[in-house]
């Protein structure tokens, strides 16, 4: 066989081998890009349920200082000083002077005893006792708790409606807590849950929230936990279905960029592995005369 076909046959050889090897990746590579995608949103949902719900907690953390503030006051400090209050009414307007003051949207003072002192907007409620809201106060006061209040109405579903807050209180001497509460919506949710590069698809206020996550399925359900260690609400998020089909491109088109030239370099190597060794020698060498 003379150089040339050997040539012919090596080259060929080797084209027909990238064929196949671009084949086998084509067919291959999304499996593979598949999985690698479903073990990394595995990793990044169980991260994700996590640092989403400490991201609703971030954003109490203008509101913490001001009511520290709040607590600091000195009118706060008297109240906190008396054993009790003998005329309800003296503290009426304490609660909505001092919302004025720090710019909040609602403050509750309430005693040790869970005596509502003070309330804004709700001063109809002073001088009642409210034990449920003294033992979330106490809880609330190192961390931001979420927490529930059923509505009167009803919903979509026949369910009574609620909504979600998120609940602070800050220490007044040793007497009193001030109380104040940041309501909390779905769109405070989509944010938080973008944030942590997933999705928002699901949001059901109330401890017997429902939720469509299934064990198949990527979402995953969070649950918010309330003062008394239920369930506030549940979000379910799911990851970025748009990042996810980047992702699953790029891992395509990096394992074609790295296959591509490994591909040459063989066929290239089995073209000099097939060379002659005496070409030049077959070639130059004249032929013998009769």
């Amino acid at each position: 066989m003379t150089l040339r076909w050997r040539l012919k046959l090596c080259a060929l050889a080797g084209f027909l081998g990238m064929i196949g090897l671009a084949i086998l990746f084509l067919q291959t590579l999304p499996d593979q890009a598949d999985e690698f995608l479903r073990r990394d949103a595995e990793k990044r949902m169980n991260r994700a349920a996590t640092d989403v719900v400490e991201d609703l907690r971030q954003a109490s953390v203008t509101l913490r200082e001001i009511l520290n503030r709040v607590a600091e006051d000195p009118d706060v400090k008297r109240l906190s000083d008396e054993d009790r209050v003998s005329d309800p009414s003296s503290a009426v307007d304490l609660a909505s002077n001092l919302a004025k003051k720090y710019g909040l949207s609602n403050l509750v003072l309430i005693g040790g005893d869970g005596t509502l002192r003070s309330l804004h907007p709700e001063a109809a409620r002073i001088g009642f006792p409210d034990p449920a809201l003294l033992a979330a106060a106490k809880r609330a006061e190192t961390e931001t708790r979420f927490r529930f209040l059923s509505g009167s109405g009803s919903g979509k579903d026949g369910k009574s409606e609620g909504r979600v807050s998120l609940l602070l209180s800050a220490k007044a001497g040793e007497k009193v807590y001030a109380v104040t509460e940041r309501p909390l919506e779905r769109a405070d949710a989509e944010s938080a849950a973008r944030r942590q590069g997933t999705e928002l698809v699901g949001w059901s206020p109330g401890p017997a929230a429902r939720t469509d996550a299934t064990e198949e399925s990527e979402d995953r359900a969070v649950a918010l936990p309330d003062a008394e260690g239920a369930t506030a609400a549940v979000l379910v998020i799911r990851p970025a279905g748009q990042d996810r089909e980047l992702l699953r491109h790029l891992l395509i088109r990096a394992a074609l960029t790295l296959a591509i030239p490994w591909t040459m370099f063989f066929t290239l190597l089995i073209l000099w592995a097939a060379w002659p060794k005496a070409a030049k020698e077959e070639n130059t060498k004249e032929e013998p005369k009769p």
